[in-house]
């Protein structure tokens, strides 16, 4: 294709999206290959990104600007994370390793966090994230450990925690004192953060686990399955707590609402909305027309009145999580989504895509 022709179907193409009245983005930050993940930092001032280009990056959000120097890996980067107090962010790549970065220089904070796991293929680092007092980071491979490290020096802090097969994720328990891991060998666990050491059974299902998660208040485990069901957990004991909150598609995803009264489901067809308390279904209404392909992401706004969507159509879309209604135009990328997040004041939206940007939207309300 000759680069006037090219320009000339750049052109045609903006154009047609201008006539359609969708959404246009108000940042489009570049990477030179896919965009795996992005976030807003706790302050809503800065995005970071995560891409197949080795690099993770952060932006200034409201001009659209790099903020320090490209951070460099050896192979793609999965996730980048901000700490709770902005001034760090944590990768994950495919490497096998997770490594502190500063925010505003790009340098490294601490030396690479080899997974034992490492560096065969099996040893990518899915997830990383900063437990709530920034002290301490836990990371977790597909190689089927999970570890914990002192985010300021990057030493491990307790043994790997262990699966037979792939950790998708872990997440620290709001007050830092557990995490919960999810695992295609199908279970979660909780384990003690401080010494690594489970605290209760095997949370068992019948497929792969693709994400745990405590409730907001600790005492519950949120567990998403390819087996068609989300389930609920005691987090003390390991017991189940209700009746599987069963979809028609396999469960790829499973969130708590903020205050922990309702939780959001993910399969690739449709979103639903559940009573804790019951189990009742509130809301199974969120669904893309029947040539769209499948749902990719979701999470609620901070307030818990929105939830926004990340699909494969290349779209991503905001819907009202009291009616499952659709809330303005769909937000349109040139390829299939990977993430898309709220702002910490709802009032923006940033997504990542396979189109190799990220773009930063007006939030529909």
């Amino acid at each position: 294709m000759t680069v006037k022709r090219h320009v000339v179907i750049l052109f045609l193409t903006a154009f047609a999206i201008a006539l359609s009245g969708a959404p246009k983005p108000l940042l489009r930050l570049q990477h030179d290959a896919e965009v795996l993940y992005t976030e807003f930092s706790p302050d809503g001032k800065r995005v970071a990104t995560a891409s197949k280009d080795k690099t993770a990056r952060v932006w200034d959000a409201q001009n659209g600007k790099p903020v320090g120097q490209p951070i460099q890996h050896d192979d793609e980067v999965a996730v980048a994370r901000f700490s709770p107090n902005g001034k760090w962010i944590v990768t994950g790549c495919a490497d096998g390793t997770a490594r502190v970065w500063d925010v505003e220089t790009g340098k490294p904070v601490t030396p690479s966090m080899k997974h034992p796991d490492a560096p065969a293929s099996s040893g990518y680092v899915e997830w990383a994230e900063f437990s709530t007092d920034g002290k301490r980071i836990v990371t977790a491979s597909l190689g089927g450990t999970a570890r914990v490290w002192d985010s300021a020096t990057g030493k491990p802090l307790t043994e790997p925690m262990e699966h037979e097969s792939k950790i998708y994720s872990a997440h620290f328990s709001s007050d830092g004192n557990r995490i919960v891991t999810a695992s295609a060998d199908g279970t979660a666990r909780v384990w003690d953060a401080e010494s690594g050491k489970p605290t209760t059974d095997l949370l068992v299902e019948d497929g792969r686990v693709y994400t745990a998660e405590f409730s907001p208040d600790g005492k519950l485990v949120l567990t998403a399955c390819q087996d068609h069901f989300a389930q609920l957990w005691d987090a003390q004991t390991g017991k189940l707590v209700n009746n599987p909150l069963k979809q028609l598609e396999g469960v790829h995803f499973a969130q708590f609402s903020p205050d922990g009264a309702k939780i959001l489901t993910l399969s690739a067809n449709k979103a639903c909305t559940w009573d804790v308390i019951t189990g009742k279904l509130l809301i199974d209404s969120i669904q893309q027309g029947p040539d769209s392909m499948g749902f990719i992401s979701a999470e609620f706004s901070r307030d818990g009145k929105r939830i926004v969507t990340a699909s494969a159509d290349k779209t991503a879309r905001v819907w009202d999580a009291q009616t499952g209604k659709q809330l303005g135009e769909p937000m349109k990328h040139e390829a299939e989504l990977r993430s898309a997040k709220f702002s910490p004041d709802g009032k923006r939206i940033v997504t990542a895509a396979e189109d190799k940007t990220a773009r930063v939207w007006d939030a529909p309300r």
